[in-house]
């Protein structure tokens, strides 16, 4: 897996006599590396630190036989459960090991975009995915599109000047080591491959007065942070699924892929 750094800002308990981390209010402008921080708790001391993430995972996990690496030009239509499926572009694959595998060859693949800390608990402890309660109800939410977890998975957002600022909240460690000139500033993108089992393959009737519990497909949500997710490839009022059981979701892999911090807009208007 190629993930090696991440940039941390630690503010100091006075009470507590300890630092502790602010990690998820840290934006970075992704053409000029600017930082901005939103600041949750008071402290008359901060620390900025670059730090390697913990992975532990055991090889034994894993399934070498069914790694692969997409290129940048592969994009071949396929079907899985029923629903259309576009590999991951430019990313690799890590497989995990999953013997029993066909049990879930009738399933939907779709992906969720994630972070390295996370990763111990869903894979090394075979936890799997938590459902949450967000903007469409209760459940695992996932897309058939790599490109909105990603993106999701990066908290990408453009200000009123259209400057794109990301922060290391889900898929992504930035490599922003003191010897890295800024041109060649990377970032680590980070999302997981799935099979789900929807109950329902109508998408949600935007606008309407449906129960939202009835349906497992919907619209994006991205409107509100500046950003709206366009693939190509899936109508974006069909672009967020929601499981309600957790165990209609199944991980299967570990996908990253590597890209300069100042190539990163580009990437994302590429839909």
């Amino acid at each position: 897996m190629n993930i090696k750094f991440k940039l941390c800002l630690f503010h100091y308990n006075e009470e507590k006599k300890e630092w502790e981390e602010e990690e998820e209010n840290i934006y970075i402008n992704t053409e000029t590396r600017k930082l901005k921080v939103v600041l949750n708790h008071f402290s008359i001391h901060y620390v900025k630190e670059i730090k390697p993430p913990k992975i532990d995972l055991d090889e034994k996990l894993f399934d070498p036989n069914w790694n692969v690496s997409w290129s940048e030009n592969y994009n071949r239509q396929e079907f899985r459960g029923g629903m259309p499926y576009y590999a991951a572009r430019g990313f690799q694959r890590k497989a995990l090991l999953v013997p029993d595998f066909y049990k879930y060859e009738g399933w939907c693949v779709a992906f969720h975009g994630t972070c390295y800390k996370v990763l111990n608990p869903i894979v090394g402890k075979k936890e799997g995915l938590k459902a949450t309660d967000r903007t469409w109800g209760y459940g695992v939410y996932c897309s058939p599109s790599y490109k909105y977890a990603s993106i999701y998975g990066i908290g990408a957002h453009f200000d009123e000047d259209q400057n794109l600022w990301v922060y290391p909240r889900h898929s992504w460690i930035l490599n922003f080591l003191p010897d890295k000139k800024p041109d060649e500033t990377e970032i680590t993108l980070l999302i997981l491959q799935l099979r789900v089992k929807l109950s329902n393959f109508n998408p949600y009737p935007y606008g309407s007065n449906a129960n939202k519990d009835d349906y497992d497909i919907f619209p994006e949500t991205f409107s509100n942070t500046g950003y709206c997710c366009n693939d190509r490839n899936f109508n974006s009022n069909e672009i967020l699924w929601r499981i309600k059981d957790p165990k209609n979701v199944k991980v299967y892999g570990i996908l990253t892929k590597t890209i300069k911090l100042k190539e990163l807009k580009e990437w994302i208007k590429q839909i």
